[in-house]
């Protein structure tokens, strides 16, 4: 062990490399160490010449020839993290045992996040929905130069709500529901819920924010809205509520799974909380990537990923080109596939065209 006797030219690597040292472990201790040793590291058995069930006293004949060692960092201090490190020790059929000083385990607990208790319930009431997925990457490159070149840059969720939310009024059985009689409610406006991250006493926190008419609207005015509700959560019907009423209802039993029961079939609430959903959860994270996730209330769910530069084929030449990742939630207890595949078809359009972004101001789909 030249490294013991220079005391230097040792370093470990663990996510980083540390420059460390070796520190011999008294004698009386090591018949314990190894012992103990044995019992974790069954690939070492073998090179040490005692059955591990034996008494501590057994290893004292051999603790003098496997030398045991700290690891210890430079500075001087005893590493936290434990571990067991061997290395050849030539001719006594031992290994030299390297330990560390065993990191102390620490727990917390703490009370669950009303704000949590929000997002669990909205879960539960979403089992009742039998959900289709589809997953589809979209070429978004004519979409992110338009959304780049405006003074200032628009919200690329901006876009996909007002893109799903046409794509919705044209296809409207997508975002069907059943109301308490059982009868299929359909409305012919698109209202939109999205998730928008604001900060709260404990700790940031997504709230659904509801985007009227945004089938008709047009991405300035969308991306406006989501970026004052950012900077002040209290313009957000849903932001005041969380505020005010929130941590109160929360702690009374029964009261949010009620709640949400009578959101998910009645007509009027639907006029409060929208009948789409989008859930922009790639912009946290670089690159694709497609996310899924179960239905809540609503019965069409567009799960933004990720955005990556990826090669297609244009006109018969490679190109790369900036594709998004898109997972469709459908619920298939009010629509068939065929009418699901449709929507999809026509969504996807609308986002490579870019159709909302170069449509002149205040063109309107006509409603039915």
């Amino acid at each position: 062990m030249d490294a013991v006797a220079a005391r230097a030219g040792v370093s470990k690597a663990h996510g980083s490399r540390e420059l460390v040292y070796l520190q011999e472990v008294d004698l009386g201790e090591r018949p314990a160490i190894l012992r103990r040793y044995l019992e974790c590291a069954t690939g070492a058995r073998s090179h040490i010449p005692v059955d591990r069930r034996l008494s501590v006293k057994e290893f004292e004949n051999i603790a003098e020839q496997c030398p045991r060692h700290y690891v210890m960092p430079e500075a001087g201090n005893a590493r936290e993290h434990a571990t067991y490190r061997t290395a050849g020790h030539g001719g006594t059929g031992c290994q030299t045992l390297v330990m560390a000083a065993e990191r102390p385990r620490r727990v917390e607990v703490r009370s669950f996040p009303s704000n949590r208790r929000l997002v669990t319930a909205a879960m539960r009431a979403g089992r009742s929905k039998m959900p289709m997925y589809g997953l589809v990457d979209v070429d978004i490159t004519t979409a992110n130069r338009l959304l780049a070149e405006h003074d200032p840059p628009l919200s690329l969720t901006a876009f996909v709500v007002a893109s799903v939310a046409r794509a919705a009024a044209a296809h409207p059985a997508v975002h069907a529901y059943r109301n308490w009689r059982g009868q299929l409610v359909t409305h012919r406006q698109v209202d939109v819920g999205t998730m928008v991250e604001i900060s709260t006493p404990q700790g940031q926190f997504a709230i659904p924010h509801l985007l009227r008419d945004a089938d008709i609207r047009e991405v300035p005015d969308l991306t406006a809205e989501l970026r004052r509700v950012k900077r002040d959560p209290s313009a957000s019907s849903s932001g005041r509520w969380l505020e005010r009423v929130g941590p109160a209802a929360t702690r009374i039993p029964g009261v949010i799974p009620a709640m949400y029961a009578v959101m998910a079939r009645s007509v009027a609430a639907r006029q409060r909380i929208g009948t789409v959903a989008v859930t922009a959860v790639g912009m946290f994270a670089g690159g694709g990537g497609l996310g899924i996730t179960s239905l809540s209330l609503m019965s069409l769910e567009i799960i933004v990923g990720g955005v990556s530069q990826r090669p297609r084929v244009i006109e018969g030449q490679v190109t790369v080109r900036d594709v998004l990742d898109l997972t469709i939630a459908i619920d298939h207890n009010v629509v068939d596939g065929a009418p699901a595949a449709r929507f999809a078809a026509e969504f996807r359009e609308l986002l490579e065209t870019a159709t909302v972004l170069l449509a002149p101001s205040g063109a309107v789909q006509a409603r039915g």
